[in-house]
């Protein structure tokens, strides 16, 4: 299970880290929204400015009840968010079990998937990822990635072509519930905690939680950009410092106590460790789920590092897994 949100390892060089490790980066990430921010988010926008923001169908139930809470306040009452879209990012069979993950080539959770599938192939916590597993020419590892994605009679499933995790979980695997062929599925923590009630007073019962041997922090950071693409032209457009001045406003909003507690009432772990937040208090979901097996530290869960997935280890994943998903088709 990917876990979301979180910190992707930093300068760290070590194959495996503990939770606290990674999510005490935050606090650093923290710091640097304040400190860029120049000012604070209350401040008033003389003129209409429009913000946009692209982001993870797993978080858009937070951020459509933070926009509106963030739109009562009427110094911002010449800010819209018409251009908040959502990206659409885009399993495994054996013993009659079939997990379904997101398309690795279209989804962050997918392509985590991938990866801890060579992590797990390449041994890793022997001194990181073995470069031979991610090779687009190993023939063994892409056989037992091709075999993840197959049914025991070796006809291929469509247990990876959801592009959307949130699509995935709450219109397929939720929906169908326990009816369905779905044995389970590779999902990010906060969507397993935020629809466990749901699932329970849909279908009389409710999943079960487990956690990986291997994972990864999935971190989304809130990035505020320069420029666009304005696919109209085809030319590069430098954004308005009033446009990045509202996303950086709107960003500090969402760091607040206010909202990072609204983040964990839908599984979200806290992104700003400052708003003093307790993933242990007793109301907290990460203690109300414990029963379906959710853990505020999950014992025997290792986070692999990312430091050695560059740019020629994510081409060689995403080249050799086109290879395996056009003998699928």
């Amino acid at each position: 299970m990917a876990r979301n949100p979180g910190r992707w390892p930093g300068g760290h060089r070590r194959p495996c880290r503990g939770a606290d490790d990674v999510q005490q980066e935050a606090v650093q990430l923290y710091g640097n929204a304040k400190q860029y921010a120049g000012q604070a988010w209350r401040s008033l926008f003389p003129e209409k400015v429009e913000i946009c923001i692209a982001y993870g169908t797993e978080k858009e139930t937070w951020l459509k009840q933070e926009v509106e809470r963030f739109m009562k306040n009427p110094g911002n009452k010449n800010l819209t968010f018409e251009n908040l879209t959502k990206v659409e990012q885009g399993g495994a069979n054996g013993n009659f079990t079939t997990f379904y993950t997101t398309n690795p080539d279209e989804s962050n959770s997918g392509f985590s998937t991938l990866l801890l599938m060579a992590y797990e192939f390449g041994g890793a916590g022997r001194g990181g990822l073995d470069a031979n597993a991610v090779n687009p020419r190993n023939t063994e590892f892409w056989n037992k990635v091709k075999a993840f994605y197959t049914a025991p009679d070796g006809k291929s499933l469509n247990n990876w072509k959801v592009a959307s995790t949130g699509t995935l979980f709450r219109d397929t695997f939720l929906l169908n519930g326990p009816a369905s062929d779905y044995s389970g599925v590779v999902t990010y923590e906060s969507l397993a905690i935020q629809y466990a009630d749901t699932a329970q007073k849909q279908h009389g019962q409710s999943y079960r939680v487990v956690y990986p041997a291997r994972s990864v922090m999935s971190d989304n950071p809130y990035y505020v950009l320069n420029a666009t693409y304005d696919a109209a032209t085809k030319k590069t457009v430098m954004l308005p410092e009033k446009e990045k001045k509202a996303a950086i406003a709107f960003m500090q909003f969402l760091l607040e106590p206010e909202q990072q507690r609204a983040a964990l009432a839908l599984g979200f772990r806290p992104g700003n460790l400052q708003a003093g937040i307790d993933i242990n208090a007793p109301d907290s979901p990460f203690i109300r789920q414990k029963e379906i097996g959710v853990q505020t530290a999950p014992a025997g869960t290792r986070f692999v590092s990312t430091n050695n997935v560059g740019e020629t280890v994510i081409g060689n994943l995403l080249t050799g897994w086109k290879a395996v998903e056009a003998t699928l088709k």
